[in-house]
């Protein structure tokens, strides 16, 4: 199981939260944030994810493998 969808979508939610109640959050990761959510807002989008990939570039599963095929193995990479 993936959790990291759902620890997303739990920052996204206290991040709001938060901005919700007045309480000031600062720092390069919150300007991040609040630039991505102002995208979202204005194009329309949804602020949580639900764990699915998808891109543009064909093939989700031809993807990652042609990735992996191109990644180094551990025996090749000197065991880094």
């Amino acid at each position: 199981m993936n959790i990291n969808p759902a620890l997303f979508n739990c920052v996204v939610a206290a991040c709001a939260r938060l901005r919700d109640r007045g309480v000031s959050l600062s720092g390069e990761a919150v300007e991040e944030f609040a630039a991505s959510y102002g995208y979202e807002e204005e194009n329309d989008l949804s602020h949580v994810v639900d764990g699915r990939l998808a891109t543009s570039a064909g093939s989700i599963d031809q993807l990652l493998t042609d990735i992996m095929k191109s990644t180094p193995s551990r025996d090749a990479a000197g065991n880094l």
